[in-house]
């Protein structure tokens, strides 16, 4: 009887000491998702601001009626690019969370 209660003791130390294992993996994992995302959402407000200043700059010396936006255009779409992807590798990010928790 104590035997058993023992093996069962140190099967249980032996799973969580894997699962704790495990969780690390996925907590390092975690964090360098976090940062790609940040790195990305920073990225996208420098083009995109960077984006606007130029079409602040361009409008000044533009005639009434002209549009800023035509010449700029494939700055704008840089960082909005920037942007969809910061959200989908939060996504990424927020599932692989969850699914750890589930587990």
């Amino acid at each position: 009887m104590i035997q058993k209660n023992s093996r069962n003791y140190i099967n249980m130390l032996q799973y969580n000491y894997i699962f704790i294992k495990s969780l690390r993996k996925v907590k390092i994992i975690v964090k360098k998702i976090i940062k790609v995302s940040n790195i990305l959402f920073a990225i996208a407000m420098v083009v995109s601001l960077y984006g606007f200043y130029k079409i602040y700059e361009v409008r000044k010396d533009l005639p009434v009626g002209a549009c800023p936006i035509e010449d700029n255009r494939p700055i704008l779409y840089l960082g909005i690019l920037f942007m969809i992807s910061s959200i989908i590798v939060s996504y990424i990010e927020d599932k692989k969370i969850e699914k750890q928790i589930n587990n």
